[in-house]
């Protein structure tokens, strides 16, 4: 095969760099809030939701990739892709700026939305853009980007559980604590 027929060169350059770009940007994003949750917890308070930071944008990214193919059918991949990229990046900007938990939440769904509709059109663009025997090479180069995002998560889960677990435990103990002095009085 031809150095020109490769996923890196000619028609197929700017596909393969926006798809790696955008799961890259959705990789690193899903992941940033995770690896901030023990500071986001800092600031915003109520330990008992920090698991719903995670479960939103989980769940509705698994939502999102189920619903993403009549979607791309009827819309096209172009416009699915350039909506969803933006619909993505938006609601990741919202979540820097949430005031509070429930509000962090609320845009986790927004941006679990646009994150699991972004990996689907970026893995439905390889199989439309590329022919059927770069679509391999297509796949393989976006595999580390989610093999990134699975490792970290992974990694971070043990983590996270340990940081909630320790907070709860203090939450519950000042609430106990607060049970006894008010008994006494």
């Amino acid at each position: 095969m031809a150095s020109e027929d490769g996923i890196w060169a000619g028609r197929y350059l700017p596909v393969t760099i926006a798809n790696l770009t955008i799961i890259a940007i959705a990789a690193f994003d899903g992941l940033a809030i995770v690896a901030a949750l023990p500071n986001i917890t800092k600031d915003l308070g109520n330990v008992a939701l920090v698991p719903w930071v995670i479960t939103a944008y989980l769940g509705t990214s698994a939502v999102a990739v189920i619903v993403a193919g009549p979607i791309i059918d009827a819309v096209g991949v172009r416009r699915t892709f350039r909506v969803t990229g933006v619909w993505f990046l938006v609601w990741s900007a919202a979540a820097a700026a949430a005031p509070n938990l429930p509000v962090l939440i609320a845009i986790r769904v927004m941006q679990g939305l646009g994150g699991g509709l972004v990996i689907a059109v970026a893995l439905a663009a390889v199989g439309l853009a590329y022919p059927h025997q770069l679509r391999p090479r297509a796949f393989a180069a976006t595999c580390p980007s989610c093999a990134a995002e699975v490792g970290v998560a992974v990694q971070n889960a043990g983590h996270q559980t340990a940081q909630v677990e320790a907070a709860g435990r203090k939450v519950i103990s000042q609430t106990l604590e607060q049970v006894r002095v008010r008994r006494r009085v």
